[in-house]
């Protein structure tokens, strides 16, 4: 599945270069139960991946939540520092597969502006 936005993709993020591009992380739980990381199989056949996040398990997925409740999520993610260290100073994508709320990608760049302030960051999303 994850193949038919390879092209697509591929001709969008050589219009935006990158120093390099970030995934949204897939809490272990979920890795283990779907053997994947869905943003990662979108965007790993289009562009190098830089894992530097890691995500706490959320009593509640996202995707069982309303509007407010989503706002609401506390910051699930942690910076991986020796994964984040050498994105220092340079222009990153942060990459998920569907925007809600932005939520997500609010807490995620805030992660990693707070373990490296000098990265300037953009975020792409496959849906809205």
């Amino acid at each position: 599945m994850s193949n038919c936005f390879t092209s697509v993709l591929g001709q969008f993020l050589k219009k935006m270069p990158a120093d390099g591009y970030v995934p949204i992380p897939t809490d272990t739980k979920s890795y283990q139960r779907r053997g994947f990381n869905p943003v990662c199989g979108i965007f790993g056949k289009v562009v190098p991946l830089y894992d530097c996040l890691n995500k706490r398990e959320l009593p509640v997925k996202q995707a069982h939540k309303n509007r407010s409740e989503r706002l609401a999520t506390a910051q699930p993610f942690q910076a991986n520092m020796d994964k984040c260290r050498p994105l220092a100073g340079k222009q990153i994508i942060l990459l998920d597969d569907v925007y809600t709320t932005g939520r997500t990608l609010f807490h995620a760049r805030d992660c990693l502006l707070k373990a490296v302030p000098s990265l300037k960051i953009t975020t792409v999303t496959l849906a809205r």
